[in-house]
């Protein structure tokens, strides 16, 4: 089976001049909001996405990690106060998908993805074998895998770097964009030009095969193809994958849009957290990248990103790093004094392997729980601790 990537093609070309902002109204007494539950805080407050906006909130009810709650506006102001509609109230998908995905991919699609992948390119039991799936399916779906590997401590700096920057960079969230650029330097050259051809020029190839949404698109094509595929997954198979592959499409496009939505806002800079592929079954890494909306690469503005680890025997690190042309900036937050002391102790390995790199190099390490507990609602819109009151 072969994949005709020209319908693709020409959805690029016309999403590139089709796509607007969206703005977000602000919050009037009796709006109705939907929440998901993210995480419940050792205080008893829960952290709750509003897709609008997150908060740190006061619950007077039970509630656990993952719940989706249905709110309405009470009183506005400091503390805003939210209520809880009737709880036999049925919360509509329409609703549901309204909520903003503030991390990319969510944990549970990065986590079923990287398990129904793995299934199907089982060499006793997967498709590697199979002869009714083509050769470049089966390369979509090693790409696919290739992009979630598991990012590992263990790895050289350099290996590591570069896996990380593909991750970032080939996320689809800025697939269009890229095609776009490279859509203006070919038609610069080649004024007069098909559709068809432009599929064959290497730069549109590049994108296509390294970029994850393209991939993602020609799977979910190739998955709703039932008759075809069913000898060699099997439908209870087949139905794991597709929903995973749609899953993961919706939360691309998902956060393409709150990307869009964010650009007539009057903050200089738009953040994106990424969850970081790990081992399976053991995700415990985030990526925020701070993106600014001035010109990129302008030396005075600087590059900023935050990386949150959870390690099994230290608890959460947080580390800040800020780069001016050729001066490095890194700040550790940890938990105790012990840890600060154990990364103080190695504090000159790290500048030593980084020192070929960077003009100049600073290390500080801070013990703060509060920094760290930061990383996951600063830059977000979000409302501080204890400025929201959710009510039966």
């Amino acid at each position: 089976m072969r994949i005709n990537i020209s319908p693709i093609i020409r959805s690029i070309i016309d999403s590139v001049f089709q796509r607007s902002s969206s703005g977000k109204d602000a919050l009037r007494v009796g709006d109705k909001l939907v929440g998901r539950v993210l995480e419940i805080k050792n205080n008893g407050k829960a952290l709750i996405d509003f897709g609008k906006f997150r908060a740190l909130a006061k619950v007077q009810f039970p509630i656990t990690e993952g719940d989706v709650i249905n709110v309405k506006v009470l009183e506005k102001g400091m503390p805003l106060r939210l209520g809880l509609n009737n709880s036999g109230q049925e919360i509509s998908p329409q609703a549901k998908k309204i909520l903003s995905l503030i991390e990319f991919p969510s944990k549970n699609t990065l986590e079923n993805l990287q398990s129904e992948i793995k299934k199907v390119l089982d060499q006793n039991q997967g498709i590697v074998k199979s002869r009714v799936i083509s050769q470049e399916v089966k390369n979509i779906i090693a790409r696919v895998a290739a992009h979630f590997e598991p990012m590992l401590i263990g790895k050289s700096i350099s290996e590591l770097s570069s896996q990380l920057k593909a991750y970032v960079e080939n996320s689809g969230i800025f697939f269009e964009k890229k095609i776009e650029n490279a859509l203006i330097k070919i038609f610069e050259a080649n004024e007069k030009i098909s559709t068809r051809r432009l599929s064959q020029f290497p730069e549109i190839k590049n994108i296509l095969n390294q970029d994850l949404k393209p991939n993602i698109l020609m799977l979910k094509d190739f998955f709703d193809r039932k008759e075809l595929i069913l000898k060699a997954f099997g439908l209870k198979n087949l139905e794991a994958i597709r929903n995973t592959v749609e899953r993961l499409l919706s939360e691309v496009v998902a956060q393409q849009d709150d990307t869009i939505a964010r650009q007539g806002k009057p903050e200089s800079v738009q953040v994106l957290t990424y969850v970081l592929p790990g081992e399976e079954g053991n995700q415990k890494a985030k990526l925020k990248v701070y993106y600014s909306k001035k010109k990129r690469g302008k030396s005075e503005e600087g590059f900023r990103i935050s990386l949150l680890l959870v390690m099994d025997k230290i608890g959460q690190i947080r580390t800040d790093f800020f780069l001016m042309d050729k001066d490095l900036n890194i700040t550790f937050f940890v938990n105790d004094s012990r840890i600060k002391e154990y990364v103080d102790y190695n504090s000159e390995k790290v500048v030593r392997s980084l020192s070929n790199h960077f003009k100049n190099l600073v290390l500080n390490v801070i013990v703060s729980k509060k920094e760290i507990e930061k990383f996951e609602i600063e830059d977000l819109g979000v409302v501080s601790s204890g400025l929201v009151d959710l009510k039966v």
